[in-house]
């Protein structure tokens, strides 16, 4: 399962997928977005859900479920504390 986060920086307005993206990549097996991260990008959690994206209430819930996250800045310090110990 691929994820993609909402944004933690400050006045950062990008997300690391939109939702056509998501319906492409969908197809191919399942994908999650934190719930609202799409917002500050003008794309709405019902534009993902029908895209096929299973939408996800909490970072450490798409942290946990995710084989690949998928982000626009770093991986922040306590996000690392989230990755599998495959991932690093």
């Amino acid at each position: 399962k691929i994820g993609a986060p909402k944004k933690i920086h400050e006045g950062e307005r990008s997300v690391a997928l939109t939702p056509e993206v998501a319906l492409q990549l969908s197809k191919l097996g399942l994908f999650a977005v934190e719930a609202r991260a799409g917002t500050t990008a003008s794309f709405t959690d019902e534009s993902f859900s029908a895209a096929a994206c299973e939408m996800v209430s909490s970072i450490k819930q798409l942290w946990v479920q995710s084989d690949s996250v998928r982000k626009v800045q770093v991986t922040e310090d306590d996000e690392t504390l989230l990755l599998k110990f495959d991932e690093i």
